[in-house]
């Protein structure tokens, strides 16, 4: 059986699990609808936890801008944590935050799909959705663990296309929620459900099982050019993963920033981001706070200080991490915790080099410089659909300027290259 065949049947399962339960066992439409919701549960949850590991790159990733995201898109590699599983990607933090906002939105959405037209809940009840929600959620672990993990399935996907499924359970569901209130609008019917019990289960069983049939057969049929792919891409229109290329021989000069500097620094952009849009308005945030509301200052507290902390992360990932490789005509920025290299640029290509000391450098003892580089190819703006098979992906020994940043000495690096007079 192919793994599209394997798919298909867990979402016939999945669907059908709680049609049967009401048609066969006289469930309540109450309990329908508990277990489609845990479905849709079950649904988000296994979509977070496979975008981490999808290891193609969305088309436009390279064009993501920000301290956090922007840094954090541009990373390549990943880490491996158990052998048992591919590694987990750094780039994909981005698309997984929005996926964290989407599944919280399908998650309100599909609550009040349960509870608006049947507020109250039985022992009993509660019973039976349980066990069918587990019954569901097995099934739809079981499809993710055999397609997406065993039979390697993340190698064709990028944390995007994964969000397909989710992000068409969103919208149907969205859909069935606003067609319930208007219904309840135009028939002046206020008292739930609202509608009649067949007329509810056929609505949302159509609807959520088409959105899931919808998904399915834009994924097994790589032809279909629906316009949620166009939005997100299709496994054929994502780039694979290409790394920057090496020089074969063993490098002359290894040079790492010095461990307390990296350290210094990170935690210096992690307090620069109190002053940025996003902190500025969480301070605005706790000072409103204090005006007899503490809640919202201890809120503004929290999230200015996971912000700060996640942006001193994220600097440290982008510069305490490297290692800087010189050979006898190029020099390649390597990180050491990915395992993978971020960038090369060859000596005929280097126009100057300049000393850009931080604050840092300037109090530790450390150095930082910069090497120009003659050909700066800046990936140009797309305008073509992001789901488009015509966006180039990016080439990964494409030359940039190379920063060399708070290392202890300098001059190995310069020596190395032929450019000790250059400074």
């Amino acid at each position: 059986m192919t793994d599209f065949r394997r798919h298909l049947l867990a979402i016939l399962w999945a669907n059908l699990i709680p049609l049967a339960g009401f048609v066969l066992f006289d469930w309540s439409t109450t309990i329908f609808l508990g277990v489609l919701v845990l479905d849709i549960w079950a649904t988000v949850f296994w979509t977070l936890c496979k975008m981490p590991f999808a290891e193609k790159r969305p088309p436009m990733l390279q064009q993501r801008a920000g301290r956090i995201f922007g840094t954090l898109a541009q990373k390549r590699g990943g880490i491996s944590l158990l052998d048992s599983l591919p590694p987990i990607y750094p780039r994909n933090i981005p698309t997984i935050f929005v996926g964290f906002l989407n599944s919280v939105m399908l998650g309100v959405l599909s609550a009040v799909l349960w509870v608006l037209p049947y507020p109250d809940l039985t022992p009993t009840q509660l019973g039976w959705i349980l066990l069918g929600g587990l019954v569901v959620f097995l099934v739809r672990g079981v499809d993710t663990w055999r397609g997406y993990f065993r039979d390697r399935g993340y190698e064709q996907h990028s944390s995007r296309t994964v969000a397909l499924d989710q992000t068409q359970q969103l919208l149907a569901v969205g859909i069935l929620v606003v067609s319930i209130v208007l219904t309840a609008a135009v028939t002046g019917n206020t008292e739930p459900p609202f509608v009649g019990d067949y007329t509810l289960v056929t609505v949302v069983f159509l609807g959520k099982f088409g959105a899931d049939l919808r998904a399915w057969h834009i994924s097994s049929d790589p032809d279909r050019r629906g316009w949620f792919t166009r939005i997100y891409g299709s496994p054929d229109t994502e780039h694979l993963f290409e790394s920057v290329t090496i020089p074969p021989e063993d490098p002359t000069v290894r040079v790492r920033p010095a461990r307390p500097a990296a350290l210094a620094d990170a935690l210096f952009h992690g307090f620069l981001y109190l002053f940025s849009t996003v902190g500025f308005l969480l301070v605005l945030l706790a000072l409103t706070g204090l005006f007899g509301a503490p809640v919202l200052t201890a809120a503004g507290l929290a999230l200015l200080g996971v912000f700060m902390a996640l942006r001193a992360a994220v600097r440290y990932l982008h510069v305490g991490t490297l290692e800087y490789r010189c050979y006898d005509d190029t020099i390649v920025v390597y990180d050491t915790v990915l395992d993978e290299p971020q960038a090369r640029l060859e000596r005929w290509s280097i126009t100057g080099v300049s000393a850009s000391p931080t604050v840092v450098d300037r109090i530790g003892g450390t150095e930082t410089m910069t090497l120009e580089s003659r050909v700066e190819q800046n990936s140009p703006r797309i305008s073509a659909p992001i789901g488009s098979a015509e966006i180039p992906a990016p080439d990964p020994d494409a030359t940039h300027p190379v920063t060399v940043a708070l290392v202890s000495d300098a001059a190995p690096v310069l020596d190395a290259l032929g450019l000790g007079n250059r400074l």
